[in-house]
């Protein structure tokens, strides 16, 4: 089957029998019509855009935006240090590390506030396995000093008796 030209179903013709879409004597809101006045609700004429210098890049490639990276803390070396001879005087060397990483800490975590570095966190892991390293071997050599002397008192108040 073989249709004309113009009447194709499906594929209309573009233009061809339809209304404009301006009437004539009537203005379209926001467009300016000649020798009409524009409605207080009619959206301002803008004029053409002027030329627009192309955008520039820094050398080196990509530009990050208007508000960029934030700047890369630094960490501590303090803060490691305590957190390392904490957990060192906890399980390895006795009371010296320990104490070693009490000091440490307490140094760093000023030095945290101070400078604005990263690292609070690490210098207060070093503060509580000093402290605690400390508490245990402080336990320890107690226990180790005081059980002969309770031991010794305790066998001669027996042959005394």
């Amino acid at each position: 089957m073989t249709y004309p030209v113009d009447t194709q179903p499906g594929y209309p013709q573009p233009g061809y029998g339809q209304p404009a879409y301006a009437q004539p004597g009537y203005p379209q809101p926001g467009y300016p019509q000649p020798g009409y006045p524009q409605p207080a609700y009619a959206q301002p004429a803008y004029a053409q855009p002027g030329y627009y210098a192309p955008a520039t890049y820094a050398a080196g490639g990509y530009s990050p935006g208007p508000y960029g990276y934030p700047a890369p803390t630094t960490t501590n070396g303090l803060a490691v240090a305590s957190l390392v001879l904490g957990l060192v005087g906890l399980f390895l060397i006795p009371i010296l590390a320990s104490i070693a990483a009490v000091i440490t800490g307490h140094i760093a975590r000023k030095q945290v506030r101070e400078r604005g570095e990263g690292g609070d966190g690490l210098a207060v892991g070093g503060l509580v396995t000093g402290y605690l390293g400390a508490v245990i071997w402080i336990g320890i050599l107690a226990f180790a000093v005081f059980l002969p002397l309770i031991l010794v008192a305790s066998s001669s108040a027996a042959s005394v008796g």
